[in-house]
């Protein structure tokens, strides 16, 4: 039997819930659950293939996997345990697993799955109200997606970082994150993402009292958009302009417009 455990752990892991069903790998489950060895394994390829008792399943599989000869495999069911009690709302539980296979990840030095938790683990303790918990752990994955070249990572946690420094009116630090938004945005040609970096240091200037800065910059960005045909962004920052327009006056902002845009000509 134990010669079988190798070649038994290898068809559990192929098991894939978009081609495999319960009923048909049910036989391989059953072999599985005689072989003490595969206690975990056939809980883990079950749940894949069961929904309703992956939280059971995985929750017993950790029983299983011995700390530290299975340290991978802990990793893995803390960071599903963990996805499975967000989506059922219970924050609090979430929280601990993905701590935990944040613990993991760094004790296995596992750079791709720290940089993932990292984010996963941030955004969710600042959604908590806890953003001095959440802001370290989400600039260390942005230095992973920065490191990977992960241009659609790096947009979501610059918004998101963008926004906690402007909750703490660090409206230099803010700008610099609206600038990497639109960075990182125009190499994917998600021109909404442009339009959302390009308002975040319009309103960071604004802020700091650089009304005409703020225009030129939302004018320089309407031009590029026009280029690239994208109305939905365009529109964006065409109601931005008209809220920049009514928080300065009409007449303020008419005389700040003319010399942005004589400005912005000239870029």
């Amino acid at each position: 039997m134990h010669d079988a455990i190798p070649d038994l752990r290898e068809a559990l892991s192929r098991l894939d819930p978009t081609v495999d069903d319960l009923s048909s790998a049910q036989p391989l489950l059953d072999a599985a659950r005689a072989v003490p060895a595969l206690a975990a394994d056939w809980r883990i390829a079950a749940a894949r293939l069961n929904a309703g008792e992956a939280l059971r399943l995985l929750r017993d599989a950790l029983t299983h996997l011995p700390d530290p000869d299975r340290l991978s495999e802990r990793q893995m069911v803390h960071e599903r345990l963990g996805l499975l009690r967000l989506a059922g709302g219970d924050r609090d539980r979430g929280r601990h697993h993905l701590e935990a296979a944040l613990t993991i990840a760094r004790r296995l030095s596992d750079r791709p799955s720290m940089g993932r938790l990292s984010g996963r683990l941030g955004a969710l303790l600042v959604g908590l109200g806890l953003p001095d918990d959440g802001e370290p752990l989400l600039m260390d994955a942005l230095a992973d997606a920065t490191w990977r070249g992960d241009t659609l990572r790096e947009v979501g946690l610059c918004t998101v970082l963008a926004a906690l420094r402007m909750r703490q009116e660090d409206w230099d630090a803010a700008r610099g994150f609206g600038a990497r938004t639109v960075q990182a945005a125009v190499s994917r040609g998600n021109w909404l993402g442009v339009a959302d970096g390009l308002i975040v240091q319009s309103v960071c200037l604004m802020r700091q009292d650089k009304p005409e800065q703020a225009l030129q910059v939302v004018l320089y960005g309407t031009r590029r958009l026009t280029q690239a045909g994208s109305r939905p962004a365009l529109n964006l920052l065409k109601a931005h302009i008209t809220a920049l327009r009514s928080e300065m006056g009409s007449e303020a902002f008419d005389d700040l417009f003319a010399a942005a845009r004589s400005q912005t000509n000239t870029m």
